[in-house]
């Protein structure tokens, strides 16, 4: 196959390139345009993609496609504030705040269909780190501009945690599933030929909060939390009595 290896693409390179650009593989977009066999592509591919016009064009094109998606830092905080406010039971499927959305479908005996929509949106605490990050009080290295370490970021964390736990908990098994989906795609076996019984105890711990209230979209997460803590509370008074009287019977 003839190829042009001049500064200036030929009809077929630009079309090659676009084709790679917009996220074809290099094999299957040399097969495309030039309508070789896949056997013989895949090495005509790799030589036509080492030709400098080509490197060229495909960084001309990467550099246009980043300024044309660009988002500045004020654009990104506000981004980011909307994960963290944003309840995840409210979530639509077609939010752009959606990282995922998985639909199962079953047929019912009388013949309906029943869909079980499941939406996943971004780590709140992660966009946490990150806004913090962005605003100045984090840098790079983790340090806060005080001197701190990554203080801040765990002082926030755990106040997520005390102020909003059916939402935290709606997270943390938002994070098991995806580490589930993870290592269901993932080719390789880490756990010493145990993959299959690890994804199984992930599938029991997510079935298992699936179950509570914080995952059922009929519940309100402000209303849950009032009644954790609220829960929290009464259980932390009654252990303050039981030591007071186990204090008391051993004096």
């Amino acid at each position: 196959m003839e190829e042009n290896k001049d500064i200036e693409l030929n009809p077929k390179q630009k079309k090659f390139v676009n084709s790679v650009a917009s996220g074809d593989s290099a094999t299957n977009a040399y097969i495309e345009v030039y309508g070789c066999q896949k056997g013989s592509a895949a090495s005509a591919a790799s030589r036509l993609m080492s030709q400098p016009n080509i490197i060229e064009e495909l960084d001309r094109l990467k550099v246009a496609a980043e300024k044309e998606t660009f988002m500045n830092i004020d654009q990104k905080r506000a981004m980011l504030a909307e994960i963290i406010m944003t309840p995840a039971w409210n979530l639509d499927p077609k939010s752009p705040l959606a990282q995922s959305v998985k639909i199962k479908r079953k047929t019912l005996p009388d013949g309906t269909v029943e869909e079980d929509i499941t939406v996943r949106m971004p780590c709140k605490l992660r966009a946490m780190e990150i806004d913090t990050k962005l605003s100045g009080d984090l840098s790079r290295s983790g340090q806060r501009n005080d001197g701190d370490t990554w203080q801040i970021v765990e002082e926030r964390v755990r106040d997520a945690q005390q102020r909003c736990p059916a939402i935290f908990g709606k997270s943390s098994i938002g994070t098991i599933e995806n580490i589930h989906d993870q290592w269901t795609e993932c080719e390789h076996d880490p756990f010493d030929g145990k993959k299959k019984r690890f994804l199984k105890l992930l599938e029991k711990v997510i079935d298992f909060g699936h179950q509570c209230r914080f995952m059922d979209s009929n519940y309100s997460g402000i209303d849950l939390d009032k009644e954790i803590i609220a829960e929290t509370e009464k259980r932390r008074k009654r252990e303050e009595r039981k030591n007071k009287c186990g204090v008391c019977s051993n004096s």
